[in-house]
Parts: C-alpha cells; structure tokens; sequence
C-alpha cells in the first residue's frame, strides 16, 4: 500500500512517495526478513492496508506499532482496527517530539516541521496514546521512555548520520 503523505499545497508528492517506498519500506523489509531467517520464526509478513487488514487475517495476542503513528493520517483507524484483532495486548512505541506539556498529557497535533515535510503527520504524545488504548479495550496501560539509535534516511551504512532519539513506549492489556 502506499505510505500517507501530508499534502502540501503546490508540491507533487508522487516522487517523494516511491522514494520513501524503496528506501525506507525496503530497508524495513530487508531488516525483517533478516531477523525471520536469523530466529527461524514462523511468523509470516502480510502486506495490505492498515485501515482495513484483510478478512481473513484471523487474531492475535499482541499487536505492535513500531515508530509508526507519527507517519498515518488517521493514527486512531489503525490503532481501531488492530484492536479488533489483538486478543491481550498492544505496543505503541513512537518519538517523543515536543516536551512542552507533560508526556502524560492527551494531545495529538498535526505536525510537519517544515513546509517539505511530508511524512511526518502527527506529534502524539504517550496520554494520548493511553486515552484512545483505553477507549478501545486496553484499559491497563503502562509507560516508559528511552532512547533509541536512529539513522537519518535510514542509512545504517553511514554512522555520520546515526543519532540518539527519545522515544516512549505505551504497552496497554485488556482488562483481567
């Protein structure tokens, strides 16, 4: 599926999409299979939309979101949706991107940072993430803040590039 761009009024984000489609949707790809054949997992990779996951999908015990929120147009459709199928658990690990209110406080805001940026939709922060877990059936809700090594265009190759990002992570459980 494509990946959601912020529109911007006289830009063409049609290069932009393929571009972030080969090096960074590859780059993830790449980078699962290479943990699936390292662990021998059984875990098999599904390609669709995060709106609607296909009928046949079936359930799951626990559902991740990995650094992803920031990047959709409709953050709450997919956290919606995964919640239909995640039996005890879900994960949201995103970037924390502002600490002008308290992390725990429930703001979500449209965010491009420059007029170019067009894939970065969303500063969430971990309340907010808390209240729309609890409203769809996570009500036990815990969360945690790190750091994580990150890459600039996601060139592992390239060190000059690699930096420190503070992230949180909310993991939120169905109740008893």
């Amino acid at each position: 599926m494509p990946v959601d761009l912020l529109p911007v009024d006289g830009i063409d984000t049609a290069p932009n999409r393929m571009t972030l489609m080969q090096s960074t949707i590859d780059s993830v790809h790449n980078g699962w299979w290479r943990m699936h054949r390292t662990h021998s997992s059984k875990a098999k990779l599904v390609h669709g939309d995060i709106y609607q996951l296909p009928g046949d999908l079936g359930t799951f015990d626990i559902g991740v979101f990995g650094s992803i929120l920031l990047h959709l147009r409709e953050p709450w459709g997919a956290l919606s949706e995964a919640a239909g199928r995640v039996r005890e658990t879900i994960v949201v690990t995103d970037l924390v991107q502002d600490r002008g209110a308290p992390l725990s406080s429930n703001i979500m805001r449209i965010s491009p940072l420059t007029r170019d940026e067009i894939s970065n939709w969303w500063t969430i922060y971990p309340g907010a993430v808390v209240k729309m877990l609890e409203r769809l059936g996570f009500p036990d809700a815990t969360t945690t803040e790190h750091k994580q090594k990150h890459h600039l265009g996601h060139r592992l190759e390239d060190e000059a590039v690699e930096m420190e990002m503070e992230m949180f992570t909310v993991v939120g459980r169905r109740a008893g």
